[in-house]
């Protein structure tokens, strides 16, 4: 366990590692840039502000289910949701590999969202939060307000959807 010497330290430990995969998430329930880092900043902000979280809860997923509930309330105002597209999660990304290898993980990714776009709306939500954000079943469970079981269900079956939806030449 890291100590640090301020509150002030901690705050800027716990932007500086969840400031990224927040953004990814808010991107891809909201799909607008300007208002998905207005979003995390609010989320960030009320972290700030109120300082304490309920110790039943993690910390990771009390700002993912900030973040969820913050994104449906700029839903609800703007009447839609899409999903990060391919192009702009790699623009949101370092490049580590090889132009090859981006291409051809692009290719698939590109080719895995517009599957995945095709699922329903709760398949696809628990799916980012467990393969995109390495999220537990009992951490999804609180960010949705779904059961364990029913995270667990609606991952098994929107894989088995997502799978049956490829043909054998575009694996």
């Amino acid at each position: 366990m890291k100590l640090f010497n301020s509150v002030k330290d901690w705050f800027d430990s716990v932007v500086n590692k969840y400031n990224s995969s927040l953004t990814g998430y808010v991107m891809g329930i909201i799909k607008i840039f300007p208002p998905t880092q207005e979003i995390v900043q609010e989320v960030f902000l009320r972290l700030w502000k109120n300082g304490k979280i309920d110790p039943e809860s993690s910390l990771k997923v009390w700002l993912f289910k900030t973040s969820r509930n913050l994104s449906i309330d700029y839903l609800r105002k703007e009447k839609k949701m899409s999903f990060l597209t391919a192009d702009e999660e790699v623009a949101l990304q370092c490049p580590e590999k090889i132009p090859s290898e981006v291409l051809e993980e692009k290719n698939m990714r590109d080719l895995i969202l517009e599957k995945l776009k095709k699922l329903p709306e709760q398949h696809q939500e628990v799916i980012q939060l467990k393969f995109k954000d390495g999220l537990s079943y009992k951490e999804i469970s609180k960010i949705t307000g779904y059961t364990e079981s029913k995270v667990g269900v609606l991952i098994h079956r929107g894989m088995i959807n997502l799978r049956a939806s490829f043909s054998k030449e575009e694996l």
